[in-house]
């Protein structure tokens, strides 16, 4: 069976959410018109980039114990 996931999927995909938000906050400096709206959006950006990260991760680790199972499921009908 193939993983469903590369080597490395979550720190690439943590890698890019980071990039993405490093332009985001580019972004906020270069629009925000005082502190208040520039700490609000840079704050909220990063809560974003967090999340989406996170609940990557939780999908990998989910099917990644789905396809470990389903793998040693296959194993034991092979034994016998």
């Amino acid at each position: 069976m193939v993983p469903p996931f590369r080597p490395k999927h979550m720190e690439k995909y943590a890698k890019t959410k980071k990039l993405v938000l490093g332009h985001e906050a580019f972004d906020i400096f270069g629009t925000a018109k005082d502190q208040t709206e520039l700490e609000t959006k840079l704050v909220a950006a990063y809560d974003k980039a967090r999340d989406e990260i996170e609940r990557q991760a939780a999908k990998v680790e989910r099917v990644m114990k789905a396809y470990e199972k389903e793998d040693e499921e296959e194993g034991k009908e092979e034994e016998k």
